[in-house]
């Protein structure tokens, strides 16, 4: 099966999710042709064999929000329906997509759409949600878990596949040291480090309890005396604390891989509008084998069968307790996640019946 694989978006955190599909399918026999980034052709090392289309420079700067970024995403699927006869293809599939914009493209051909965090923007805006259905009558949303699926059928939106998220590979570092924390979190010598908690999702976290974390004193005290530091990937926010550090800076990939590894904990603590979506930091403690600290959350409790422990909570107390609790932890396995990974062959047969339709 010939598939042109189009990542419409090409947002920096879809790196690792596209390198479990695009791997998967090539492992299931597909064949692939990718549009994409320069960015995501390097960070993927993809063989130009497979590279059909690289989006030009000025195509390139997304991330700027609203109707710029949409416009960036029409022209994108402009460029690729002047420069690909996409009739040569047996399937088109986007592994991101924006409603908007991809119906205005006018791509004519049945599509398979990735659903990241579409579904969360189609309950909260009526707009969204109305192009989400049209564009759905004729193409195939593809969702990551049977939550997913039956939220889009309320709507109505009846053709959808389901196939898991999937996991990256393991990281693999020559050496685990804690000593590359203080470079890379820029922390004074002097300050003594027992255990590391991480937070790398600020982006989606819930703000409100940031700010509380940062203004508790109990907090701070519980650090102090537990020799314990919380880095948070982000943009700094006021802090007096020499137990917790923001890291705003660029992190590259090795030395992200280097504190998720040397972290005795992964903090995810996201709002109250992450729904319908699934975190894939969380998979990145599954395949790792790290302890993470979850922050009450439905869509998340949805995973409590594949954790064999218990990482919710619901305040700074018990975000305490939890961690007190966890610092003890001696199991080896703590994840079940064998029913978490996709089966392509399945995943592209289930695209063929559609096709046939």
């Amino acid at each position: 099966m010939r598939i042109l694989y189009i990542d419409q978006m090409t947002p920096y955190g879809h790196i690792n999710f596209n390198q479990i599909y695009i791997s998967g399918l090539l492992k299931a026999g597909a064949e692939l042709s990718i549009v994409c980034s320069k960015e995501y052709v390097d960070k993927l090392d993809l063989p130009s064999a497979i590279v059909a289309l690289v989006y030009p420079k000025f195509l390139s700067h997304v991330n700027k929000g609203g109707i710029r970024d949409r416009i960036t995403f029409f022209l994108r699927l402009i460029y690729i329906r002047f420069f690909l006869d996409l009739s040569a293809y047996d399937m088109l599939l986007f592994s991101s997509y924006e409603e908007l914009s991809f119906y205005c493209g006018m791509i004519r051909q049945r599509s398979f759409l990735i659903n990241h965090a579409n579904i969360q923007g189609f309950a909260s805006n009526s707009i969204k949600r109305y192009f989400a259905k049209k564009i759905s009558k004729k193409n195939v949303q593809i969702v990551f878990n049977d939550v997913m699926k039956r939220k889009l059928q309320e709507w109505s939106i009846e053709n959808v596949i389901v196939c898991p998220h999937g996991f990256s590979k393991p990281y693999s570092l020559d050496k685990l040291e804690k000593t590359s924390i203080y470079r890379i979190a820029r922390i004074p010598d002097d300050v003594k480090i027992d255990r590391v908690i991480f937070s790398p999702s600020f982006y989606s976290s819930d703000f409100d309890f940031i700010n509380t974390i940062l203004c508790s004193e109990s907090f701070q005290t519980f650090l102090e005396d537990s020799n314990i530091v919380l880095l948070i990937k982000g943009v700094a926010l006021n802090n007096i604390s020499n137990r917790i550090y923001f890291i705003d800076n660029y992190l590259s990939s090795e030395d992200y891989k280097l504190l998720f590894m040397n972290s005795d904990f992964i903090l995810l603590c996201y709002g109250s509008d992450f729904s319908y979506r699934v975190s894939g930091v969380l998979f990145e403690c599954m395949i790792n084998n790290k302890i993470c600290l979850i922050k009450n959350s439905l869509e998340l409790r949805g995973y409590s069968n594949y954790i064999c422990y218990d990482p919710y909570f619901v305040d700074v107390e018990d975000l305490k307790r939890k961690i007190a609790l966890l610092s003890s932890c001696s199991l080896k396995k703590r994840y079940n996640i064998d029913d978490l990974y996709p089966d392509f062959y399945k995943f592209l047969e289930e695209c063929q019946q559609f096709l046939k339709r």
